[in-house]
């Protein structure tokens, strides 16, 4: 598969507040995993609640083996257990409370991707072109969705960053579940809003176009990212489906 994932604190925060895991090799009755999260909260609590986060979901999946013919319901649950533990744990600290991350899951398996996603970290498919097939959990989406603003005006919008779901801030949340149907050799990208502020989707469809490598059109994108400002943490994950 060919997996390559990099996480950097970017330009300007003092803090990686992002977190990820992968491995292209079986685990948890799984036949791969790649995670996302981008944590966020008050002093260094949006590091704890992205590593919790993804800490928590490994340790329902080592508990409780994964039924191959329901992948994304496994991956659902895995996400809301996570979800109930996170909760739990910023109301036990003050200096947790509100915290919460994003969390963006995805696992390859027969020609589909089965994700499971909160937040607006994204997961693309890349080819010929460059498909989006998560949901931005964000007020400007759902301005956008109900035609209040265009999408050009999201990207500029005071609010943009404004989440309206996130992993943790409540004790019951709403997971978005997809499977995809993907072709072999396509590209699998999973990343944080550091990276889709800093570039456009246009430019990392180029990018994956003249790069054969993962791990070149990773570096790329991430440099990219750095040189337009990096004002955010960055982080990504990209693999082929094969």
């Amino acid at each position: 598969m060919n997996a390559y994932g990099i996480s950097e604190t970017g330009m300007v925060r003092a803090n990686n507040e992002d977190s990820f895991f992968y491995t292209e090799n079986e685990i948890y009755g799984l036949p791969n995993l790649f995670i996302v999260a981008d944590g966020m909260g008050g002093h260094k609590a949006g590091e704890v609640a992205s590593e919790k986060s993804i800490k928590y979901f490994r340790e329902y999946c080592e508990a409780n083996a994964a039924d191959s013919g329901e992948i994304l319901d496994f991956l659902i649950a895995a996400v809301t257990y996570s979800n109930n533990m996170v909760f739990t744990l910023s109301c036990s600290d003050d200096s947790y409370e509100g915290m919460g991350t994003t969390f963006s899951v995805c696992v390859y398996k027969g020609g589909k991707l089965y994700t499971a996603h909160i937040g607006d970290s994204r997961v693309y498919v890349i080819n010929s072109g460059i498909n989006q097939i998560t949901a931005d959990h964000t007020y400007v989406n759902e301005m956008v969705k109900l035609g209040q603003i265009t999408e050009a005006q999201a990207k500029t919008h005071p609010s943009r960053n404004m989440l309206t779901r996130v992993l943790g801030s409540n004790p019951s949340a709403l997971i978005d579940g997809y499977i995809t149907e993907i072709q072999k050799n396509d590209r699998v990208l999973l990343c944080s809003d550091g990276l889709t502020n800093m570039i456009e989707d246009g430019e990392i469809l180029s990018i994956c176009k003249k790069r054969s490598k993962n791990e070149e059109a990773g570096k790329k994108m991430l440099k990219k990212a750095m040189d337009n400002g990096g004002f955010d943490n960055c982080t990504l994950i990209l693999f082929d489906a094969n």
